[in-house]
């Protein structure tokens, strides 16, 4: 719903369309009030997302550190067969900072962790993509974890789009019906820059992502 509307959507009735077949396709109701684009609800929908399934492939056996004041304290880590002790950092005469971890067979598991359930997540979206990479041949220039830039020709497959979960979506979209890219340039994952024909703006835009680098200008 922090989506906002389809760009297609711009009568009630094409609206009331739309839930229904959102409805129909993902057995989910959505509220007609509660569609409104909203950028921060999305960003925050998205986390708790990536939250959850960061969960299921959660690194269980973290290191740990502790502050160690005393050499039987010290020498005891160093014989307990359960941990393995990776660094020993004095800061004075009388205190150890002592990182350390269980060793595999003594750690305890838990019960938020399954990485069959994590890695099946990925594989899948790995497949998807690659279903489009396989038809699309040497016309890809840039593809991601859920994106792909190509060379668009007629008559030849074009990555089919939609607005339901899962479908790809047409990031020039928003800049007005038949809009295109005319340069483009990447330097590597998540790291490139486009020129785009805007029909709405009837102007070309200029749209640069790096990652890390936050470009509000």
């Amino acid at each position: 719903q922090a989506s906002g509307w389809p760009a297609h959507c711009t009568t009630d009735e094409e609206k009331e369309r739309y839930i229904e077949q959102f409805l129909e396709r993902e057995d989910v109701r959505l509220e007609f009030a509660e569609i409104l684009e909203n950028p921060g609800l999305r960003s925050l929908a998205k986390l708790i997302l990536n939250s959850f399934w960061g969960k299921l492939g959660q690194r269980e056996n973290q290191p740990k550190t502790s502050v160690v004041r005393n050499l039987s304290e010290f020498f005891g880590m160093l014989t307990n067969p359960s941990i393995y002790v990776n660094s020993a950092l004095p800061i004075n005469e009388d205190t150890l900072v002592v990182n350390w971890e269980h060793r595999e067979e003594a750690y305890d598991p838990l019960a938020t962790v399954n990485v069959v359930i994590a890695a099946y997540v990925t594989t899948q979206a790995r497949l998807k993509l690659y279903s489009y990479l396989e038809q699309l041949g040497d016309r890809v220039l840039y593809y991601d974890t859920d994106s792909v830039i190509y060379v668009a020709k007629d008559g030849e497959y074009d990555v089919p789009t939609g607005e339901f979960l899962g479908d790809m979506t047409d990031e020039l979209e928003g800049y007005g019906p038949g809009s295109y890219i005319s340069e483009f340039v990447s330097g590597g994952p998540k790291n490139y820059a486009y020129k785009v024909f805007s029909t709405r703006d009837n102007e070309e835009k200029v749209v640069c992502k790096v990652k890390g680098i936050s470009l509000n200008y």
